[in-house]
């Protein structure tokens, strides 16, 4: 990125493909990425916008601490567990846009189907995106509540549903 900046000069926009380091890309000067094309501003659009808004108006400290409430659903856009098999261990990554899906299905957002060779996410999987949409609503609400107050959920009822209401996600299995 910083070569194509080097090379193309200032006048070409440079975008973050990658949700978690636009705010890095959109600041390192040897870049100064435009914006992000977001995978997670399909679940909080408004707070991705905010965020690339800030950075764009160079107030770092807002935009960072932004960034940081963002992060953990950053986090899950690609999800790597350890799982035991009939083979012994595995490593699993449940990569874009599988835990995107799982996380839009479980917020009651709609959500089509991942085509083949996607597959569903593990229990371990589903965990980990689950506490990453438990975290941002705990801490920081005003990022999933436009989607809850847009398609009428009550995400702390769905956040928090017991362990067996999970079988209507499309993308959840429980073992292999």
């Amino acid at each position: 990125m910083a070569r194509t900046r080097e090379f193309c000069g200032p006048d070409v926009a440079i975008f973050s493909g990658d949700d978690g380091l636009t705010l890095m890309m959109m600041e390192e000067s040897a870049i100064k990425a435009t914006g992000v094309i977001s995978v997670m501003g399909n679940v909080a659009p408004g707070a991705i916008a905010q965020m690339v808004d800030l950075a764009r108006q160079g107030k770092a400290f807002e935009a960072s601490a932004l960034e940081k409430a963002l992060r953990p659903l950053f986090d899950v856009i690609t999800v790597k567990t350890d799982e035991q098999s009939s083979f012994g261990p595995v490593l699993c990554r449940a990569r874009n846009p599988l835990p995107l899906k799982t996380l839009m299905s479980l917020l009651g957002m709609p959500s089509s189907p991942c085509r083949s060779p996607l597959g569903l996410m593990t229990k371990q999987g589903f965990e980990r995106v689950l506490g990453a949409a438990r975290t941002v609503w705990a801490k920081n609400p005003e990022i999933l509540q436009p989607a809850a107050d847009f398609f009428k959920l009550d995400l702390d009822e769905r956040l928090h549903r017991p362990p067996e209401s999970w079988a209507e996600i499309l993308y959840y299995k429980n073992a292999y």
